[in-house]
C-alpha cells in the first residue's frame, strides 16, 4: 500500500509485485471505465502494458466513435436502447455486452 496525499485529500494506493527482476520495472495502472482490479492478476505472466483512456469523457468518445463502428448495428442499437432506458439490470444488456464488447475489446477473444 502506497500513501498519496493530493490537494484533494489523501488516498491509499494498493500495490502489488510480481517476480524479481530488478532491473525491468512496470507499473500497471487501473481505473478505467468498466474495469476490475482482477484484470491485473491475469497479466503478471506477462509484460503487457493495459492502456485505458483516463478520461471517461474520452472513452466515451473512443467507444462512440471507434468501437461502435465494429459492432453489428442491430445489436449496438439494442444495447443503446437498453442503456437510455437506463435498465442495466435487464439480463439481455449483459447477454448483448459480453460477447460483442468484453470479450472482443477488453479481453480481445472470440467466443
Amino acid at each position: 500500500m502506497v500513501n498519496i496525499e493530493r490537494p484533494i485529500g489523501k488516498f491509499n494506493v494498493w500495490t502489488k509485485r510480481f517476480g524479481n527482476n530488478l532491473s525491468i520495472k512496470l507499473q500497471l495502472l487501473n481505473g478505467g471505465p468498466m474495469q476490475h482490479t482482477n484484470i491485473l492478476n491475469a497479466l503478471k505472466i506477462f509484460l503487457i502494458i493495459n492502456s485505458m483512456l483516463s478520461s471517461c469523457a474520452d472513452y466515451g468518445n473512443y467507444a462512440n466513435t471507434v468501437l461502435a463502428k465494429q459492432f453489428d448495428p442491430k445489436i449496438l442499437d439494442s444495447i443503446w436502447q437498453i442503456e437510455a432506458a437506463g435498465y442495466f439490470s435487464n439480463p439481455k444488456y449483459m447477454e448483448l455486452r459480453i460477447p460483442n464488447f468484453y470479450a472482443k475489446h477488453i479481453c480481445r477473444i472470440t467466443l
